[in-house]
C-alpha cells in the first residue's frame, strides 16, 4: 500500500469516525507499526544519551501492540493461522510506511517528526491504545 492509502488521516481521525462494527485490530495494529519504525530510527545502539530508555519502551510497546493485535484478530487464539498471516504482514506496512514518512522529513526539516501533525497526533493516541492493548492481553486466556 502506499503512504497516502495508509496515512491520510490520524489514529485520532480514525477514532472519531470509527463504528461500532470496526475491526479493533487496527489502532494496535497502526500502533505497533509506528513503534517499530521509531525503535528502527532510534535503536538503542544507536539512541543519543538519554534515549535508550525511549528506544527500549518503543521495542516493548511494539511487542504488547503486536500482541494485542494478534489475540483480537484471532479471537483469543495468538496461533491462530489468519492472525499470524495477516498481523505482521499489516505491521510492516504500516512500520515501512512511517518509516518513509521519517526519512522524507528528515530530509526536508533535518528531523524526523517534529512538526509532522499525523505523527505526532499518532504517537499520542498510541499512548492512550497502549493501556487498551494491556487491557485486551490482560483479559485474554494467555
Amino acid at each position: 500500500m502506499e503512504e497516502s492509502s495508509l496515512l491520510d488521516d490520524s489514529l485520532e481521525s480514525w477514532f472519531a469516525l470509527a463504528p461500532d462494527a470496526t475491526d479493533m485490530s487496527y489502532p494496535f495494529i497502526r500502533c505497533a507499526g509506528l513503534m517499530r519504525s521509531l525503535y528502527a530510527l532510534m535503536g538503542e545502539d544507536k539512541a543519543l544519551p538519554g534515549q535508550q530508555d525511549l528506544a527500549r519502551d518503543a521495542r516493548s510497546a511494539t511487542d504488547e501492540f503486536l500482541l494485542a493485535a494478534l489475540v483480537v484478530v484471532g479471537k483469543g487464539d495468538v496461533n491462530s493461522p489468519e492472525a499470524l498471516q495477516r498481523v505482521p504482514r499489516a505491521i510492516m506496512a504500516f512500520a515501512e510506511t512511517y518509516a518513509g514518512r521519517f526519512s522524507r522529513n528528515l530530509e526536508a526539516t533535518g528531523t524526523a517528526f517534529d512538526g509532522d501533525e499525523i505523527v505526532l497526533s499518532d504517537l499520542n493516541m498510541c499512548k492512550e491504545v497502549l493501556g487498551f492493548a494491556r487491557q485486551r492481553i490482560n483479559n485474554s486466556s494467555l
